[in-house]
């Protein structure tokens, strides 16, 4: 098994088509919310991730490659000055994607979740997206990603670490529990019946 940055990869488009599952669903409830299903969130998630100002961008994916050289998952963060910046790119990227029937109320639907993620400070270092294939969960290797997606933010000096979960991804809350996490807020969307936790961890909490 190898970690692999793709940040200086050639062939990084490429693997749009094998990370886009586990993209999708690491943002899910979310994104089949705010697109009005996977039929239409998919195919514009496979295109902000060939940008490279999206927060899904492809070129920044650290994936999780076994033997056969096949990506079996990875993880996207960004700091926080870099996440701002990407979010309203793909804000009005996904205005443009849609067509005009449909511009209306996904905005509106915007309007109506831009509270439901954290805001990250411009000195934190923000987990969008961590994903597993689905036939190899249950390995360790989400933790394994957790842990590099630490270290990294560690190495540049980086000392507080901020996600986004749902409240229903029992798994995914207790693995980042088990590093440490803590919810710090936490955020319901009636309209689209999701919760969301933020949370946070700071490597000195419990340091004297």
């Amino acid at each position: 098994m190898d970690i692999r940055p793709l940040a200086d990869s050639a062939n990084a488009e490429s693997l749009v088509a094998d990370v886009l599952p586990w993209v999708h669903e690491a943002g899910n409830p979310y994104f089949d919310w705010l697109f009005d299903g996977a039929h239409v969130a998919m195919p514009v998630l496979a295109s902000r991730m060939k940008s490279s100002s999206s927060e899904v961008s492809i070129r920044e994916a650290t994936l999780f490659v076994d033997s056969s050289d096949d990506a079996v998952g990875g993880f996207i963060a960004w700091s926080g000055a870099d996440l701002q910046k990407r979010r309203r790119a793909d804000a009005i990227a996904y205005l443009q994607s849609v067509g005009k029937p449909s511009r209306s109320p996904l905005m509106q639907r915007m309007r109506e979740s831009r509270h439901l993620f954290a805001t990250v400070e411009p000195d934190e270092f923000y987990l969008s997206k961590l994903g597993v294939r689905s036939d190899v969960r249950g390995l360790g290797y989400g933790r394994i990603l957790a842990d590099r997606f630490l270290t990294i933010g560690l190495v540049r000096g980086i000392r507080r670490f901020v996600l986004d979960v749902s409240a229903s991804n029992i798994q995914a809350l207790r693995l980042y529990e088990s590093l440490g996490f803590q919810v710090a807020a936490k955020s319901h969307l009636q309209t689209g019946e999701m919760t969301y936790l933020t949370m946070q961890l700071d490597p000195t909490w419990g340091n004297p």
